[in-house]
Formats: C-alpha cells, sequence, structure tokens
C-alpha cells in the first residue's frame, strides 16, 4: 500500500491493482507499466511460466542458447543484452517496465539473475508493518544494471538503510548465535519510522523494543556498504544437537530450484532423541509425472518419492552436510499458504500421508496460473 499506492500517487502516478494472477499478463498488455510489483511467489509463477511457453513452443534449446549468449557477455564485459535478445518477453510485459520489484518475503536470488539475464531487472527491498513499514531497499540505477554487474554481486540483498534509518545486528543467546562468532544476528531498527509499541499491550512492547531501537524478529548480516542481507526468521532457526545451525529459508531457497517441488518446507523434527532436519514437500504434479515417465519410473506413489528423492540429492550438494534434509514427507495436496503465499509454518501438520490419486486430484482443483 506503502509503495504500490501512496508513493505512486504522491509523484503523479496512475496505479493499477490486479487480484487475480490469471489476468496480470492481459493487464501488462493494457496498461504498458513502468513498474511491476508483487511478492516473490507472483514472480516465481512468471517465470515459471516463461519457461512452460518457451518448451511448449519448442523453443526450449533456442532459449538456452539465448540465455547462455546473454551470461557470456554479462560475464566478459558486464552489459546486459537480455533486452535485446528476448524482445518478444519484454513485450508480454507491456514493452515499457523499468524494473520489477519484490516484497513481503525472502526472493530466491536464483529467480532474480534469471529475470536480469532476460533484461528485466527484479529488485527488493525489506520492511515490517511496525517500521511503517520500509526499512531497506535497492537503489536503481539504470547505468549499473545495463553496464556492470552490481546486482549480479548483490543478489539476495534487501538494499541499504533509507535516509534516517538506522540497522544494527545483535546477538541472540537462546539461539547460540553470537555476532563475533556467527557473522549473523537479529536485525534491529531505529528511527522516526519504528512504532513506540503495541496497542494496549506493554508486555509485547516491552519484549519487542531495547530503547528506541525495534527487534525485527528477523536473522541477517550487514555489509561494508551497509547491505542487509536476511537469512531468515529468529523463532525458526534450528539448533541442532551438533550446535550447528540451520536456516530454513535458505535450504527451501536450495530446493525450490526442482521444477519437481512446488511447496516446501524445512522444519525441526526430533527422532530417537535428536533433532533432525526435516522437508516437508508437495511435488508439482505435471512436472514430476513427466519426470516419472522420462525416467521409466512408476506412475505411482513409489516412482513420485523416488524421483523427489533424485531431485533433493541432486540439489543438497550446494548445502553444508548438516543442513541437508535427513526426513523427508511428501504431501498429497498443497501446504498451508498465508495470504503472500508463503507456507504457513504454524499450519503445518505432525506427519503426512500420500495418495497417488489424491495428488493427482489436487491439481485438477487448482486454477491454471499464466499471469506472464
Amino acid at each position: 500500500f506503502a509503495v504500490g499506492v501512496l508513493l505512486a500517487v504522491a509523484i503523479g502516478g496512475e496505479v493499477t491493482l490486479e487480484h487475480d494472477p490469471l489476468r496480470i499478463r492481459q493487464r501488462l498488455t493494457e496498461t504498458r507499466p513502468t513498474v511491476l510489483l508483487g511478492v516473490p511467489a507472483l514472480f516465481e509463477i512468471m517465470h515459471r511460466n516463461v519457461e512452460r511457453r518457451v518448451e511448449r513452443m519448442g523453443r526450449t534449446k533456442q532459449f538456452a542458447r539465448a540465455m547462455a549468449i546473454a551470461q557470456s557477455i554479462r560475464s566478459a564485459t558486464g552489459i546486459n543484452v537480455g533486452r535485446l535478445l528476448f524482445r518478444q518477453i519484454h513485450r508480454q510485459l507491456g514493452g515499457s517496465l523499468r524494473f520489477m520489484f519484490s516484497g513481503g518475503s525472502a526472493l530466491n536470488p536464483v529467480i532474480a539473475r534469471q529475470f536480469m539475464l532476460l533484461g528485466i531487472p527484479l529488485l527488493q527491498g525489506w520492511g515490517l508493518t511496525e517500521t511503517a513499514p520500509i526499512v531497506t531497499v535497492q537503489r536503481w540505477s539504470p547505468w549499473r544494471f545495463y553496464f556492470t554487474r552490481h546486482y549480479e554481486r548483490r543478489l539476495g540483498s534487501v538494499g541499504q538503510p533509507l535516509p534516517g534509518v538506522d540497522v544494527d545486528i545483535v546477538d541472540v543467546p537462546e539461539k547460540n548465535l553470537f555476532v563475533d562468532v556467527d557473522g549473523v544476528g537479529e536485525l534491529i531498527v531505529r528511527g522516526g519510522n519504528v512504532t513506540p509499541g503495541y496497542w494496549q499491550a506493554d508486555d509485547v512492547t516491552r519484549e519487542a523494543k531495547m530503547g528506541e531501537w525495534f527487534r525485527t524478529g528477523d536473522l541477517g548480516r550487514i555489509d561494508r556498504e551497509g547491505n542487509v542481507w536476511i537469512t531468515g526468521r529468529r523463532k525458526f532457526v534450528m539448533v541442532l544437537d551438533s550446535g550447528e545451525k540451520v536456516h530454513p529459508d535458505e535450504v527451501e531457497a536450495a530446493l525450490t530450484l526442482s521444477p519437481l517441488i512446488e511447496d516446501v518446507s524445512v522444519v525441526p523434527r526430533s527422532m530417537r532423541g535428536r533433532t533432525h532436519v526435516c522437508a516437508i514437500i508437495y511435488p508439482a504434479v505435471e512436472a514430476t509425472l513427466d519426470a516419472i515417465g522420462s525416467a521409466g519410473l512408476p506412475a505411482d506413489e513409489a516412482g513420485v518419492r523416488q524421483a523427489i528423492a533424485g531431485e533433493i540429492e541432486r540439489l543438497q550438494h550446494e548445502l553444508a552436510a548438516h543442513k541437508r534434509p535427513s526426513v523427508v514427507l511428501i504431501s498429497d495436496a498443497p501446504l498451508p499458504k498465508t495470504a503472500i503465499r508463503k507456507v504457513a509454518r504454524e499450519q503445518l501438520r505432525d506427519s503426512y500421508d500420500f495418495s497417488f490419486e489424491t495428488w493427482i486430484a489436487s491439481k485438477r482443483e487448482e486454477p491454471t496460473e499464466e499471469p506472464a
């Protein structure tokens, strides 16, 4: 509301609000926006549908070759040629888009990188209701985007604090997190944007405030340039019996790179007196069935489990050994979501059954996503 409505109106901009993802592509061609705002789930859907459309057109090899060319030129010269190589995709987004902006939850850096190779800047910021709400934002610079690798080197950052806003990090002893040791701590915010407290809730206010500083509950780090990097939520960080820490967001970001994994949530599970890293997964129906067929696996529960296990094995090598899921639960229905399409961890069950028939039916109950 603050960015998409108030700011736009303050500078004389025109705003188009669309609540239905199925109509976003139509709205883009109708209104030809210069900026597109959304939550990470929207941009993940957009990216997925770009790949699906390329595949349906039988141009997968050409697309991959163009992406490789764009990457090679970018790496060698810093110049972004995505707008030239992918003109059709830009036209489908209205043709006037300067950049897209993501907020509400963490944006997968891989998705941002893919859009940037297409010549479409995808930036992000960070804030909370209690901070009115913006704290940090990635600054937009056409020169840096089109002629340097500035944004690629800062993928995953939510940018620098706004003028008049201070951000710092503090230890989280209850999670065995210490800034001097781990380089990560709880992010705290100070400034005129910070709420004086919660309405008629003095106890909650005292817990959230440290003098003039507000405890955000988000974990992260701050680099030498003042860029903030979010690593997860304080209440969700897992401390294993070895004392090693696992940030669920990091593991989830690695696993969601698989087209076979539609929803995933990483949670702790206690088994035989030890804490294990557990991944709860809802497999993407179409992509998993295609993978099963290509691999010659049986079209049943065993085939789904084998396909997902293979994907986890393939992707988890990017993770430290202690962060790799040792327990995997497969759900035959989408995981519960919040209003901004994040998995609602508090609503997850302790155990999940899997019925192949129910899983197949779950896809038929969902609308087809074609926002871009």
